[in-house]
């Protein structure tokens, strides 16, 4: 299993680059065609990737849905659970890069913001994980 990590790991940082370069080569066309600046373009081809990169995460929510009895009991409970997820997450990815970060620190932060908040996730959920262990849970129906 750790090998398959490593190999998916090495196979999904190459692609990632081929993507930004094939976005980038597209974009000089396009700007080139349409007589714009290369970097509106830029943005324009990013913004279609990422929302079909995105909206995977619609379908596949879709689909597992549709696998998954939503009308069970126990999963009734955790809907709005779900559902505070993704509305979450949307909120951090979208308003809060571009309208909190850009805005305080400018556009060259958002990596570096992002990447301690990433590591704040992992890492509180590791050790939220091992203090539930320690505690007594109490479930409310």
């Amino acid at each position: 299993m750790l090998t398959a990590g490593v190999l998916l790991g090495l196979s999904a940082s190459v692609l990632w680059i081929a993507q930004a370069s094939y976005l980038t080569e597209l974009s000089v066309i396009y700007a080139t065609f349409k007589a714009e600046p290369v970097i509106s373009s830029m943005g324009y081809f990013n913004g279609i990737f990422f929302a079909i990169h995105n909206a995977s995460g619609i379908t596949g929510n879709l689909i597992s849905s549709l696998v998954l009895d939503l009308f069970q009991c126990r999963m009734l409970i955790l809907l709005p659970m779900f559902l505070f997820g993704g509305v979450m997450r949307g909120f951090t990815m979208g308003e809060f890069t571009s309208n909190f970060i850009r805005e305080s620190l400018g556009s060259a932060s958002i990596g570096y913001i992002m990447t301690v908040f990433g590591t704040v996730n992992v890492l509180g959920s590791y050790g939220f994980g091992k203090l539930t262990d320690r505690c007594v849970t109490i479930l409310f129906v």
